[in-house]
C-alpha cells in the first residue's frame, strides 16, 4: 500500500512538472539562463577580440604610461637637416602638450647610467658601437621614468592619450609590431617577426622594461668581445626576443603565432601589443595601411640619421 502510494505521488508530480503549461514556463526559464549565458560569452568574445591573457606575473595595473616624451640625438643643434624639415619633434610636442618633452643629449647620458644604474654601467661603456650605447640607454630612461621613447625621425599621428586600446584595468606598456615576414622576406630579417624599438612606452619600473635590460645585461656582460652588430646586440632582435621571452614567462606565450597579422591591439595583462600599422604604417609589405588609417599612431620616416654616429 505505501509503494502504491509513493508510485501515485511520483506520476503526480512527474505529471505537474512536466504538463505542458509548466513546460512553458520552464521553457522561459531556460530560455532566459540562455541568453544571460550568450549576453556573457558576446561580452567575452568582444573582449576577446582584444586577445585578452591572464598570465602569471604581478602586472602594474593602475599605474599609467607616464606623461613624458623621450627623444635624444648628439644634441639639439645637431639634428640633422633631413629630420628638421619634417618637423618630427614639433610633432610629438604639438600633440601632446600636457606631455613633459624630454630631449636626451650625447653629453647627458654616461652621467644618468653611473646615477640610476650604476651596475650595468660597465657593460654600457663597453658597448663598441655608439648606437647601442643610445638603444640600452632609451631602455634604461623608460624603465626609470617611464613615458614614450620615440627616435629623433618619428612623426607623432595621434596623442599618446589616445593610443591605449579599451581594457579593464589600464595598460601599462605598449609595443609594436614592426614587421611580420613572410618565409620569402626571412632572408632579410632574423626573425620572422620583430616589434618596434623605435617607438614603444611604459609605466615607471615596469617589469617588462626591467626584463629586456636584463635580457641584454646577462648575454653579453661576461662576453669578452662584444659583436658589432647593433641590431642582435641592443636592437630590434635582442628587444624582440627579450620582450618575447617576458611574455612567455608572464602570460605562457610561447610563440610568434598570437602575434602574426594583427588586424587590433592585443592586451596580453597589462601590455598592449599594438599592429603594425599603429607604430610602422608606411611599410605595406608587412600590412602597414598607410598613416591616413585610423590605427595609425605615429610613423618611422626611416631616415637612417642613426647611421651616421
Amino acid at each position: 500500500m505505501g509503494d502504491d502510494k509513493y508510485r501515485s505521488m511520483r506520476w503526480a508530480t512527474l505529471a505537474y512538472r512536466y504538463h505542458p503549461r509548466h513546460l512553458s514556463v520552464r521553457a522561459c526559464i531556460g530560455g532566459l539562463v540562455f541568453l544571460v549565458v550568450l549576453f556573457n560569452y558576446n561580452i567575452t568574445y568582444s573582449r576577446a577580440l582584444f586577445h585578452t591573457v591572464h598570465g602569471t606575473a604581478t602586472p602594474v595595473y593602475g599605474q599609467p604610461v607616464a606623461k613624458i616624451i623621450h627623444q635624444s640625438w648628439i644634441s639639439l643643434e645637431t639634428i640633422p637637416a633631413s629630420v628638421k624639415k619634417h618637423k618630427t619633434v614639433e610633432s610629438w610636442k604639438a600633440r601632446n602638450q600636457e606631455y613633459e618633452y624630454r630631449f636626451w643629449g650625447d653629453d647627458d647620458i654616461p652621467g644618468f647610467v653611473n646615477r640610476h644604474f650604476p651596475e650595468y654601467a660597465i657593460l654600457f661603456q663597453r658597448f663598441p658601437v655608439h648606437i647601442m650605447r643610445s638603444d640600452f640607454f632609451r631602455y634604461l630612461a623608460v624603465l626609470k621614468y617611464g613615458g614614450v621613447w620615440s627616435d629623433i625621425d618619428t612623426l607623432c599621428l595621434k596623442p599618446v592619450d589616445a593610443w591605449a586600446p579599451p581594457s579593464p584595468h589600464g595598460v601599462s606598456a605598449m609595443v609594436g609590431v614592426e614587421l611580420d615576414a613572410s618565409d620569402v622576406l626571412l632572408d632579410w630579417w632574423s626573425l620572422r617577426l620583430q616589434f618596434t624599438q623605435w617607438t614603444f612606452a611604459a609605466a615607471p619600473n615596469h617589469p617588462m622594461m626591467r626584463h629586456v635590460v636584463e635580457f641584454i645585461y646577462h648575454r653579453f656582460k661576461d662576453m669578452a668581445v662584444i659583436p658589432t652588430n647593433v641590431h642582435i646586440v641592443t636592437g630590434p632582435t635582442i628587444w624582440t626576443e627579450a620582450i618575447l621571452d617576458y611574455l612567455k614567462q608572464t602570460a605562457r606565450v610561447d610563440s610568434i603565432q598570437p602575434f602574426r597579422f594583427l588586424a587590433r591591439p592585443m592586451l596580453l595583462g597589462d601590455i598592449a601589443i599594438m599592429p603594425v600599422t599603429s607604430f610602422n604604417p608606411t611599410n605595406p609589405p608587412m600590412g602597414g595601411r598607410g598613416m591616413d588609417d585610423p590605427a595609425s599612431l605615429s610613423a618611422h620616416l626611416f631616415l637612417g640619421s642613426w647611421k651616421e654616429t
